[in-house]
């Protein structure tokens, strides 16, 4: 009985690190923009909901998807764009976004969270195993090839998502308080439970590297000062007044900015742990 409970335990936590989220993308839609704004807004790309607009698709990567839509270029874009993902799973915009854990120490690139993909030109296939994103063009990246002003309809927005693991580790979800979740849903006629995941995706045409280096090393000191892990985020003053954060607090530099908001069903893990 040991044995088969210890069996069942390590089937359970290979199959939650393995397991990709299978997202259901509710609304996607560019941030608000006037003319007062302290960002540059140069590309502009279609927002959609769940049925309307433009629309989610699977790749043919696991745990990539693509939005197919139109994009408008406001003004001529020549440099490479450098992408930035903020990742919460919460819709307080006052709370830090997730730890950008494993990002490269000598450029800040890369790694799973909030981080900054600085080679988008590079093929998706190299962005499988975190959470990156692409905005591709006529099947090219944008920023490799110069964009000029126009409406383009041949646009995906691809991203890849973290594994599930990576998600309820987020939200502090354990293996024992998942197992706990699933078995309340079969007791409750309320509806499964929703993960929720808020991502924002912000394009930068100038270099933010030695920024961003900057800000990775101030980081380290304050936790190792504050003798915090190097998963744990710092509190909300310090992380919004540290100067990359600036930049995304004062909504400012970036010449793209879009949101999604979707959500993983515990209903979906439910089904396929079964």
């Amino acid at each position: 009985m040991v044995q088969t409970c210890l069996i069942l335990l390590a089937f359970s936590f290979s199959f939650v690190s393995s397991q990709y989220l299978n997202l259901n993308l509710h609304r996607h839609q560019s941030c608000a923009w006037r003319k007062s704004s302290h960002w540059n807004r140069k590309i502009e790309f279609q927002g959609g909901h769940s049925d309307s607009g433009a629309l989610l698709k699977s790749t043919d990567q696991k745990g990539c998807y693509a939005i197919s839509g139109k994009v408008k270029i406001h003004e001529d874009v020549s440099d490479e764009l450098l992408i930035y993902l903020s990742v919460s799973t919460t819709g307080d915009t006052q709370r830090p976004p997730e730890v950008c854990r494993d990002a490269n120490p000598e450029t800040g690139c890369g790694g799973v969270g909030s981080c900054l993909y600085c080679r988008p030109c590079d093929s998706l296939d190299s962005l499988t195993k975190i959470l990156g994103a692409q905005l591709v063009v006529n099947g090219k990246p944008a920023g490799c090839e110069p964009l000029k002003k126009g409406e383009y309809d041949n646009v995906e927005l691809r991203f890849c998502l973290p594994k599930l693991a990576a998600l309820l580790e987020w939200q502090g979800i354990s293996e024992d308080a998942l197992d706990h979740i699933l078995a309340a849903t079969t007791q409750e006629g309320n509806g499964p439970p929703k993960l929720s995941l808020f991502v924002t995706v912000y394009l930068f045409d100038k270099d933010i590297k030695p920024l961003l280096v900057s800000q990775r090393k101030l980081e380290s000191r304050i936790r190792e000062l504050r003798k915090l892990g190097n998963d744990e985020q710092v509190d909300s003053q310090t992380y919004w007044n540290l100067p990359f954060n600036q930049i995304i607090k004062k909504q400012s530099v970036f010449v793209g900015c879009h949101k999604l908001y979707g959500t993983i069903s515990l209903s979906d893990i439910q089904a396929k742990r079964k």
